[in-house]
């Protein structure tokens, strides 16, 4: 069995317009979200093996609080670039370099290609609104377009 934990980036902070889209951090809702996010799903979930985190700053310091949480060393944790603006085939690319390794991986990163990866696998319509978890699995030992099942969602309006 192959765990995948999708997690969209905390609300950023669109105060600083001289910033770009990539340097965007978390705004005060997005500070409050992401720890209690983190607190609730790793008492639900078992702790990834591998975090694969976009380098955008927002999604970077998302994955910080889930990291922190769930214990996951430096060592197995890792900023992949293909996650940030990616499409579902890009991160299904990305995914495949890491599940031979792991049976547990969590990526956090961005809509739209998060909510199109979660449809293109399960068939779901979710849309993982900002720091929204969904939890995907397999019995492939490679996450495909199609035996994927949709097995939670969680948003921090649901804490």
């Amino acid at each position: 069995m192959k765990d995948l934990y999708l997690i969209r980036h905390a609300k950023s902070d669109w105060e600083y317009a001289h910033l770009n889209d990539f340097d965007r951090p978390l705004n005060e809702r997005g500070l409050r979200d992401a720890p209690r996010m983190a607190a609730k799903i790793s008492k639900d979930w078992k702790r990834p093996e591998l975090i694969l985190s976009s380098p955008a700053t927002r999604a970077y310091q998302t994955a910080q609080f889930f990291r922190e949480t769930w214990n996951v060393s430096w060592n197995d944790f890792s900023l992949q670039e293909s996650i940030y603006e990616a499409t579902p085939e890009a991160l299904l690319e990305t995914l495949s370099w890491f599940t031979s390794r792991v049976s547990r991986i969590a990526i956090i990163g961005h809509n739209p290609g998060l909510s199109l990866l979660i449809r293109q696998l399960t068939g779901s319509d979710v849309e993982l609104k900002t720091c929204c978890f969904a939890k995907v699995s397999t019995d492939h030992p490679e996450f495909k377009n199609s035996g994927c099942k949709l097995v939670d969602t969680l948003s921090p309006s649901d804490l």
